[in-house]
């Protein structure tokens, strides 16, 4: 099925107001689980129109094991896949021939840690690749300056010769990152006072297009 960046965009948003209303009595919602549980339902959303099997990590309502696994060389990966022929008894899992799309997510704002995680799909092969990145700007001035910086070194990243990646559509989501840099509250708890991170920012590059990012919708 064809993915359109509207389907993004709600898929991501749908994903991030479920997060906003989990139930803090289901689990003891840290930080890190918080940034896993809006993975986790943003690939519940992919799922739902993005061809293959997906491979992630789940958040479930359980509280004294909400985090289940199911991660497979990505944050979140979908593959077609193939099951050979063979007797009942001997019939294996199915097994992954192809990838169909590449997710990372990086709740961290720090260079080290975004571009740590953002590498890994340059070296995956997929004809779509998502990069889930944290937000935590507390002004729209510096969340729109990090935003900019984040995509103007990515963009250099992709032009590089060495870097083949005209074959693939990407998108770029920024969203509200629960962590607040030196300290241990969470920022989920304080979105009302930062109008500017209720929502998801939504950038693309459609596959052999030249040129830099666009954001959906234009003027976000």
């Amino acid at each position: 099925m064809i993915q359109t960046t509207e389907q993004m965009l709600c898929a991501f948003n749908k994903a991030l107001n479920d997060s906003l209303k989990w139930d803090p009595k289901k689990a003891h919602l840290t930080n890190s689980l918080r940034s896993a549980l809006f993975l986790s339902r943003s690939c519940e959303q992919l799922d739902g129109f993005i061809d293959g099997k997906g491979n992630y990590i789940r958040v479930v309502d359980d509280r004294e094991k909400p985090r289940e696994s199911g991660e497979w060389l990505l944050d979140g990966i979908w593959t077609k896949t193939h099951q050979p022929d063979c007797s009942e008894a001997e019939k294996p899992h199915e097994i992954a021939v192809a990838v169909c799309c590449a997710l990372e997510c990086e709740s961290q704002t720090g260079e080290k840690q975004f571009f740590e995680d953002f590498s890994k799909l340059l070296v995956v092969s997929s004809p779509l690749k998502i990069f889930l990145a944290g937000l935590n700007q507390r002004t729209k001035v510096g969340a729109n300056d990090y935003i900019e910086k984040r995509l103007k070194m990515i963009q250099e990243l992709l032009e590089k010769p060495s870097v083949k990646q005209t074959e693939s559509d990407w998108y770029i989501a920024f969203w509200p990152s629960p962590k607040i840099d030196g300290e241990s509250k969470t920022l989920w708890d304080q979105l009302d006072k930062y109008c500017h991170l209720k929502e998801i920012r939504l950038f693309y590059r459609c596959k052999g297009k030249e040129g830099g990012f666009e954001e959906y919708p234009k003027n976000g």
